[in-house]
């Protein structure tokens, strides 16, 4: 499998790099490391005439990173440099379980954050060549008028797998998106649209130029957790990010996201009302399976995973409690 012929540029300013991609306007894409959308390009996915690579731009690959501050990482920066900040992987737990957890070292070293949270949904009937998928009626991510996993939905339910976006998500990050005429700054949260086809709200000409972690982030204990079906090298078949804010013993609240569930990341409402207030020294492992099971309850609400994986819907929606469970208990337990 190869590339298509293309046109390839490498930008040195954001202003030069942000003109590129609105005079290339609907048959050009944004280039870091690659990682996702080399490999999806090969295969007839992602089609583009030009690519613009961003790591060229010095400025986009910065990472400013001091305890009782908040983080503010470019777009491009690699997720390895974010992981392996001194302060990052003795602090922020979740992120860093959530980096190592990507692919390989090699995707972690190559990988930036901006196309990690940007990237695309996935589905057996989408990641597939193309002759394979000629063979096949085409579902809405392709031009059709179906899914064919779920023939009588009205959307497209390709999983969203990002491992970064669940713990930034339960940290509270925000991101910047950058074009040409203007900046925007919204949680990252909001940035999924919860739909197969279309998973971001990214505009025509934006890029990712910045993520930040609230500088809350350094009073807090997390963990992350995936399910996969092998130990490197894969995506996420479900994964669990949890936080937790603790003052004076007690807790004051917990945050929760979810990935590889459903067509963008969740952050299940409702998990701090669980937990506020309660003291932490009487957490063992007992209370914290029951708590599990609780969040577990009002977290399945919020996710249909569907047949898109190796993995059992079923399945994937039994483990959500585990994966609770075992997260939680490296907070408060281990």
């Amino acid at each position: 499998m190869t590339l298509p012929a293309l046109e390839y540029y490498r930008p040195q300013t954001l202003k030069e790099g942000l003109t590129l991609l609105k005079e290339q306007a609907g048959k050009v894409r944004p280039l870091a490391g690659g990682t996702d959308l080399l490999n999806n390009m090969k295969v007839g996915l992602n089609p583009a005439e030009v690519l613009v690579d961003l790591t060229g731009i010095e400025t986009l690959s910065v990472i400013e990173c001091s305890v009782d501050k908040q983080i503010i990482a470019g777009g491009t920066a690699t997720i390895w440099n974010l992981i392996h900040q001194p302060e990052v992987k003795k602090s922020l737990t979740a992120l860093y379980q959530a980096g190592i957890g990507v692919g390989a070292v090699q995707h972690q070293q190559m990988g930036t954050l901006g196309g990690n949270l940007c990237q695309d949904t996935r589905c057996w009937f989408y990641n597939q060549t193309r002759h394979w998928r000629k063979s096949h009626p085409l579902c809405y991510k392709t031009g059709g008028d179906q899914c064919l996993v779920m023939k009588k939905s009205e959307r497209c339910h390709a999983a969203y797998c990002s491992d970064l976006a669940p713990a930034l998500i339960a940290y509270g990050a925000t991101i910047k998106l950058s074009s040409l005429e203007s900046e925007r700054i919204i949680p990252l949260a909001e940035f999924y649209t919860g739909e197969g086809k279309t998973p971001t709200n990214i505009k025509p000409g934006e890029i990712i130029s910045e993520i930040t972690i609230p500088q809350s982030a350094w009073k807090t204990k997390s963990a992350y957790i995936k399910l996969r079906s092998r130990k490197s090298i894969d995506f996420p078949q479900a994964g669990v990010a949890v936080v937790v804010s603790e003052e004076g013993g007690l807790v004051m609240d917990v945050s929760l996201a979810l990935t590889a569930l459903e067509s963008g990341p969740v952050l299940a409402k409702g998990i701090g009302e669980i937990f506020r207030g309660l003291k932490t020294e009487d957490l063992d492992a007992g209370k914290i399976s029951a708590l599990a099971q609780e969040c577990a309850a009002i977290a399945i609400k919020n996710v249909l995973p569907v047949a898109n994986m190796s993995y059992r819907p079923s399945y994937r929606r039994q483990m959500v409690g585990v994966l609770i469970e075992e997260t939680l208990k490296k907070i408060f337990v281990q």
